[in-house]
């Protein structure tokens, strides 16, 4: 879902260093909405610069839009703002109309279902910690 950027290679090493994660990717991922309704993320060979890939998947239950910063934040998106940030970092074909009114709608869904957050960072662990103790 997202395009090639330092920012999600620098995150990906942070976290290998403070955890042991399962890293679908440091670059693009597939996220596809499961039979029951929820969201599933999925790696895919096109990784970025450390070379991070993993053919698995995991359930999607949050969404970090990243954001280089001098302090680490995480900030609640409204939803017009999540949907709008999330689409610019697809890959919908914009010559069908079609293909982009089925992304739009399904960026909505996703919006709805699933929290979506800026994740301002600087460049080091700390961000890890953040996000540990929101997700807890």
């Amino acid at each position: 879902m997202t395009s090639t950027d330092w920012r999600h290679t620098t995150t990906a090493r942070l976290w290998l260093k403070e955890t042991t994660p399962l890293i679908l990717s440091d670059d693009r991922i597939v996220v596809r909405r499961e039979p029951s309704g929820g969201f599933r993320m999925f790696g895919t060979p096109w990784h970025g610069e450390a070379e991070l890939s993993l053919p698995d998947s995991a359930p999607l239950t949050g969404v970090y839009l990243l954001t280089q910063s001098s302090s680490n934040e995480i900030r609640a998106l409204s939803h017009p703002e999540a949907v709008a940030r999330m689409f610019g970092c697809v890959f919908p074909p914009f010559h069908d109309a079609e293909a982009v009114e089925f992304t739009l709608a399904f960026l909505d869904k996703l919006a709805r279902q699933v929290p979506v957050r800026e994740l301002a960072f600087t460049r080091d662990a700390s961000v890890v910690d953040l996000v540990l103790a929101e997700a807890a």
